[in-house]
């Protein structure tokens, strides 16, 4: 089989279990409005794991990907 075909049923398979154990599918199923957003790109920065991203981000890219996981 294809890796990307291998990679997309394990992505089915993976979503499928976290729906039959109740894993949230966003972060508004947590209770995360999008009001939150604005102050939540200044936590992700001072976090000491960011440290290890590959990729540096600004706070507006941060506040997108936020709002796109609501």
């Amino acid at each position: 089989m294809p890796g990307d075909e291998a990679v997309d049923m394990v992505a089915t398979e993976v979503r499928k279990l976290a729906d039959e154990v109740g894993v949230p599918t966003g972060l508004a199923a947590i209770g995360v409005r999008d009001s939150d957003v604005p102050r939540l790109p200044r936590l992700t920065l001072g976090d000491a794991c960011l440290t290890t991203n590959p990729r540096t981000a600004t706070v507006e890219q941060i506040e997108d990907l936020f709002r796109e996981a609501l």
